[in-house]
């Protein structure tokens, strides 16, 4: 039980710290979107997605981390997130924000049951299970 809390505990803190560094990326976006005017937009190169991320995953039965095959990453069943995964390194960001990306890095177990994901700061997130 101890562990569960533990957990939730991470994530309700993971998710507060990408609310506020997206609010913030988002005013320094807009300044510089008000600059930028006259540039083009480019499209952006198609994201890579490790099949094997694809799927819902979580510390028990429900879920909580559902990676899909288009990008979208939901995150709690109510946060929706874009991302690419390739590597070892995942990057997930709000669809408002697209330039300012999390990064972190992942691991899935050689019978694809298991998740484990670190942020870059090399402090362990949380592990995972394959639930579908």
């Amino acid at each position: 039980m101890h562990t569960r809390r533990m957990l939730h505990s991470r994530s309700i803190r993971l998710m507060v710290l990408v609310v506020l560094v997206c609010c913030a990326a988002g005013a320094g976006a807009q300044d510089k979107k008000n600059m930028d005017t006259a540039k083009p937009a480019k499209a952006s190169p198609a994201a890579a997605i490790d099949p094997a991320l694809v799927g819902v995953w979580g510390v028990d039965n429900q879920g909580g981390y559902d990676f899909r095959a288009d990008g979208t990453f939901i995150m709690q069943g109510s946060i929706t997130y874009r991302y690419d995964a390739s590597k070892g390194v995942w990057h997930y960001w709000q669809p408002a924000t697209p330039g300012f990306k999390v990064a972190a890095e992942y691991k899935i177990s050689a019978d694809g049951k298991g998740l484990t994901i670190n942020l870059k700061t090399g402090k362990q997130f949380t592990n995972l299970k394959k639930i579908r």
